[in-house]
């Protein structure tokens, strides 16, 4: 059987060309695609802190009222109403955030899962709060 130009469905130039036409077809989606896997958004900008509760009973009363901003140069600041509690440097490494201090409870390394800052200490995730990305309007 031969196609429009002659060639023969089964030589080995049309075999070639296929296979060639299927191999960049298939790297250009796997390009596509892995494109848009990418996370569209960095950790800057304001948190609140997210308590988790136990039977109902807050774990970290009043921890609510803490507000944690990653300004794009790098600044961190975790404050309570006026109140500084913390100020340093953040640095991101995909989806890992590292902040250049700690102190009590608000470590250094934290994981950024759906927007939100999931604390870790010694590898461990601490399940009893995280920083929950506060929502701006348009």
């Amino acid at each position: 059987m031969e196609t429009a130009a002659g060639t023969k469905f089964g030589s080995s130039g049309y075999q070639f060309t296929m296979l060639a036409r299927f191999v960049l077809t298939a790297l250009c989606l796997f390009a596509l695609f892995s494109a848009g896997c990418k996370r569209s958004f960095s950790a800057t900008g304001n948190y609140s802190m997210e308590t988790l509760t136990d039977a109902g009973k807050a774990l970290l009363p009043g921890a609510g009222s803490l507000e944690l901003t990653l300004s794009p140069g790098g600044q961190l600041s975790l404050d309570s109403g006026r109140v500084n509690i913390l100020s340093g440097q953040w640095k991101e490494n995909g989806d890992a955030v590292a902040f250049s201090r700690s102190q009590g409870m608000i470590v250094s390394d934290y994981k950024l899962v759906d927007g939100n800052l999931i604390p870790y200490a010694n590898g461990m995730e601490n399940k009893n709060w995280r920083f929950k990305r506060k929502v701006t309007s348009p």
